[in-house]
């Protein structure tokens, strides 16, 4: 089965999060990749994918979906990166389909159309408590003073050589 790993750009709708027998997400999403307009300006082809995550990356996806939700949104703008696979299946009536499935191993809300409201709720480790509490005491890169100017270099400053004629410079 030939898998290659492919960077998506669209809107992530009809997520559905199911938890398997060892307690694991795992979430289903439709991807739809807008083809732009024409030179008319008529809508181009919307090709669509379907969507495979699992665990912390599962549930994180469920829940952006459900804050985007209560913001009265269908979708929310995503950047999708994973393995494009295809998968076969039959129909009702026996006949052999292929589907485009991407299985996810990151993904990114895009900040062209929308704001990302909170990190700080992830099980991401480097959101834990002690890294919150960090990032709160960051400063804004104009808040920084500016270093202060190195002073001259002068004789005095230059390495002394000790007893075996070698630099006391450690490199």
């Amino acid at each position: 089965m030939p898998v290659s790993v492919v960077t998506l750009q669209g809107n992530l709708t009809n997520v559905e999060m199911t938890t398997g027998n060892t307690g694991s997400a795992f979430t289903k999403a439709s991807l739809a990749v807008s083809g732009g307009k024409d030179m008319n300006g008529e809508d181009k082809e919307t090709l669509w994918f379907n969507v495979k995550a699992w665990g912390d990356l599962a549930e994180n996806i469920a829940e952006t979906f459900q804050n985007a939700q209560n913001q009265g949104e269908k979708s929310f703008r995503a950047i999708v990166t994973g393995k494009i696979v295809p998968e076969q299946w039959e129909d009702a009536n026996g006949n052999k389909r292929t589907t485009t499935t991407v299985f996810v191993e990151d993904i990114g809300v895009s900040l062209k159309y929308s704001k990302v409201g909170s990190i700080n709720k992830s099980t991401n480790p480097m959101n834990s408590a002690k890294n919150s509490a960090a990032f709160s005491q960051m400063k804004k890169g104009s808040d920084i003073p500016a270093p202060a100017p190195k002073a001259e270099a002068t004789a005095d400053a230059a390495p002394k050589a000790n007893e075996d004629g070698g630099s006391e410079v450690p490199f």
